[in-house]
């Protein structure tokens, strides 16, 4: 068998069926539809891609959305924690998702350059206790919330307390709605019970609607159904129509549970 196919190849070379313009062409034609395979392959790919990533985007909003529901009890400090850090989780790959790599690079660069004089975790363990306070107050402004955590975690550590300086920030700074912000969150990350009488004026008299509507959000975090008389007050004094929606909002949803 083998012998016959030598010398039908012999034979085949030997008459020289195509000529060499034939042979140009045809590996044109073969070079076109290789090229046009391996196109369409790639459109498959991508296309195939792009489903993936969107749905991947539809199951991280419906996540998020699930996480944003009022809770119907109290959370822990450690529960409030791993949802914050879901939904910072959720938001970072939305981000990531809609910028170009380079951006993302560039970013990335900047981010690695530390200037000069620019605080990090380190510089704030080994701060005085005497010099926390004074630090806390610094990073608010500031609005670093990474470094603003581990201040609170160092004072905790050290037997300080976080809260009294974190009420005195919020009266302290009556026009920057900023600043109050960034106190409230910081509450926030500490938990404690302490925290609820804050949140409940902050949502009450704050004069910027904004803040109002963060108050409300933390403290639905941290609440049961034990404030809902206390949203439903809110839902119907506060001035801002959206204040008001977002507070019953959360007295509808905890007056469907027990």
């Amino acid at each position: 068998m083998g012998g016959l196919i030598k010398i039908f190849t012999f034979q085949f070379l030997r008459k020289k069926p195509f000529s060499k313009k034939q042979l140009i062409i045809g590996g044109a034609v073969l070079l076109i539809v290789a090229l046009t395979l391996i196109l369409l392959r790639i459109d498959y790919l991508k296309k195939k891609e792009a489903a993936a990533a969107q749905a991947e985007q539809a199951r991280a909003e419906e996540e998020k959305e699930k996480l944003l529901l009022p809770s119907d009890k109290p959370l822990s400090p450690q529960e409030i924690l791993e949802r914050e850090e879901k939904l910072a989780g959720i938001e970072v790959k939305k981000l990531l998702t809609e910028k170009k790599e380079k951006e993302i690079k560039d970013e990335i660069e900047q981010a690695s350059l530390r200037k000069p004089g620019e605080l990090t975790k380190q510089d704030v363990f080994i701060t005085a206790d005497e010099g926390l306070p004074d630090l806390l107050r610094e990073l608010l402004k500031e609005g670093k919330p990474g470094l603003v955590y581990s201040c609170l975690r160092e004072m905790l550590a050290r037997g300080l307390d976080p809260v009294k300086v974190l009420r005195q920030v919020i009266v302290d700074n009556p026009d920057k709605a900023k600043i109050r912000k960034n106190a409230l969150v910081a509450l926030f990350y500490i938990g404690g019970e302490e925290s609820v009488p804050l949140f409940k004026t902050a949502a009450t008299v704050d004069p910027e609607e904004e803040v109002r509507l963060l108050a409300l959000f933390l403290l639905d975090f941290i609440t049961g159904n034990e404030e809902k008389y206390f949203f439903e007050d809110v839902s119907k004094e506060d001035i801002s129509e959206a204040v008001r929606a977002k507070a019953e909002e959360y007295r509808k949803f905890r007056s469907k549970c027990r």
